[in-house]
């Protein structure tokens, strides 16, 4: 089994664009698609709902393609997306214009806890908000939102890595702020934390 660093995985992406070659945006729509597959869908099938909670770097985007693509299919579908930054990342703004062109899709927008919608008990949570990048401990309204969809009785499914998590060395993190995932769905291959 190979197991790679956070940097590894970004030349990984890195070279995969520049030598397939394949867009950094059709990288993520592959990706995305592949982690949508694997939702456990059939293995609860009291799902009414699926909640994508999605940040806005890479690992937001690939939730909102995901939340696009189910749309297709499944209308009950809702994204929150955490304004925790002013600026998103490329692929992320191309997949939520995508996403808010089609108007399928509700998008919460979440700038403090007092926006944070309700979720159903029935609806599959989709953790999108961070992915490998992350390197210090979460504080702030990224925190708050991780602290509460922990005290949900909801099934969490993170995209690529639980949120809060460091994709490398977690001895300096607090893993009150990392999400309890159900699942991991993650990319490449395992990550060291992930073990």
């Amino acid at each position: 089994m190979k197991i790679l660093t956070a940097e590894q995985i970004r030349e990984l992406d890195k070279f995969t664009i520049e030598n397939e070659p394949i867009s950094s945006f059709e990288l993520m729509e592959r990706a995305a698609g592949n982690c949508y597959d694997m939702l456990p869908f059939d293995d609860f099938f009291w799902f009414e709902s699926t909640v994508y909670v999605c940040g806005k770097g890479n690992n937001g985007g690939d939730g909102l393609a995901m939340a696009r693509r189910q749309s297709v299919e499944d209308p009950e579908v809702i994204v929150i997306l955490i304004e925790h930054t002013k600026e998103g990342s490329t692929d992320f703004a191309h997949n939520l214009y995508l996403l808010e062109e089609e108007g399928k899709v509700p998008v919460f927008r979440v700038r403090n806890m007092k926006d944070f919608p309700n979720i159903e008990s029935s609806a599959l949570v989709v953790d999108a908000m961070l992915g490998t990048g992350l390197s210090r401990p979460l504080d702030g309204l990224l925190a708050e939102v991780v602290c509460h969809l922990n005290t949900l009785e909801n099934r969490i499914v993170s995209v690529d890595m639980p949120t809060g998590l460091f994709a490398d060395d977690n001895s300096t993190n607090n893993m009150d702020t990392v999400i309890r995932a159900y699942q991991t769905n993650t990319f490449h291959c395992p990550k060291m934390s992930l073990l």
